[in-house]
């Protein structure tokens, strides 16, 4: 049960990071894509604290259902070891924001897409840029409220147990 409930919130997460950071692959003559790494290169270090911070906020959220729906020592265990998640999942989710900030680069569409043409992945360039996952902060100055809302969340929870 626990190995059960443990790789796929920790798989979650690190699939979730691999789809926003890219995976090695390359498109056919019918822009067919095919995968061209292996398994482990999908377990890069910033995956898998995508995934810790995945499996932390599934044990907070599940800390706290049990602690509302059982009372009694049952219930208090969930209220501590949810408020002890929820507490990590915030400091492992603030260390990767910190991570993109500085330490990842991000793709930036550097040509025009046109809107009238058919959809055709090789009809832009796509650059990987330093800071280009927070550059998107100053064009899009209400994105801040992801990463804000996350934190709320969080908050409420450990609040809330």
């Amino acid at each position: 049960m626990f190995v059960g409930g443990l790789v796929p919130a920790l798989i979650l997460g690190v699939a979730v990071n691999n789809v926003l950071l890219g995976a090695p692959f390359h498109l056919d003559d019918t822009l067919r894509a095919f995968y061209t790494g292996n398994f482990f290169q999908l377990l890069m270090p910033f995956a898998l604290l995508s995934g810790l911070v995945s499996l932390g906020m599934i044990v907070t959220q599940g800390a706290a259902v049990i602690a509302g729906r059982t009372n009694g020592p049952v219930a208090d265990h969930a209220r501590s070891y949810g408020t002890w998640a929820g507490l990590a999942t915030m400091v492992l989710f603030a260390l990767s924001e910190l991570w993109v900030a500085f330490g990842i680069d991000g793709y930036a569409i550097i040509s025009m897409v046109d809107a009238n043409v058919a959809i055709n992945p090789l009809g832009k360039i796509v650059a990987l840029v330093h800071g280009g996952w927070v550059t998107n902060y100053s064009v899009y100055p209400w994105v801040i409220s992801a990463p804000v809302l996350g934190f709320l969340g969080l908050s409420g929870a450990i609040l809330g147990l």
